[in-house]
């Protein structure tokens, strides 16, 4: 995100953790935008957020889904004395992120947006040889979210 926009600064999530503290500790952290609306909403975590100077916070979350598709193998000498083994498995990659982006001067929800990568990733073995094929579909889902939020964030608000 930063490289779509130079010129804004981004605050680090351990940052944030650390002055918005208990409301967004792992056990506190409100489950919908309802919840985080209301947390949103406090006198205290409004104060903390403008010392911070954040115009705008944008919650990330989702996550990678790997399924196991199979193994596959075969045993073979091809008319040698010598055997070869060759065998692997397959696993589907899903990614899915979100971002839902926050007006903290407003006190609004501004957009919220979701991405998708799927990829596969292979896993084997070629005559005692392993070998590792990665799909990754958390970089690609990243940077597809990112360049949502620098779309969303760049365009000038509407009039009020």
């Amino acid at each position: 995100m930063g490289e779509g926009i130079p010129d804004v600064g981004i605050v680090p999530s351990k940052s944030f953790l650390s002055a918005t503290y208990p409301w967004f500790e792992p056990a506190n952290v409100p489950g919908n935008s309802e919840a985080l609306a209301t947390v949103l909403a406090e006198t205290k975590v409004q104060q903390k957020v403008a010392d911070l100077g954040l115009h705008y916070v944008v919650v990330v979350g989702g996550g990678t889904l790997a399924t196991g598709k199979g193994w596959g193998g075969a045993v073979g000498g091809g008319g040698s004395p010598y055997g070869a083994v060759i065998g692997g498995v397959n696993t589907e990659k899903k990614t899915r992120l979100t971002a839902t982006i926050l007006d903290m001067q407003a006190s609004k929800k501004v957009a919220h947006v979701e991405v998708f990568a799927s990829g596969e990733a292979h896993v084997g073995l070629i005559v005692l040889i392993p070998y590792i094929v990665i799909s990754p579909t958390e970089g690609a889902a990243c940077k597809a979210l990112a360049q949502r939020v620098v779309g969303i964030l760049k365009k000038p608000p509407p009039p009020s």
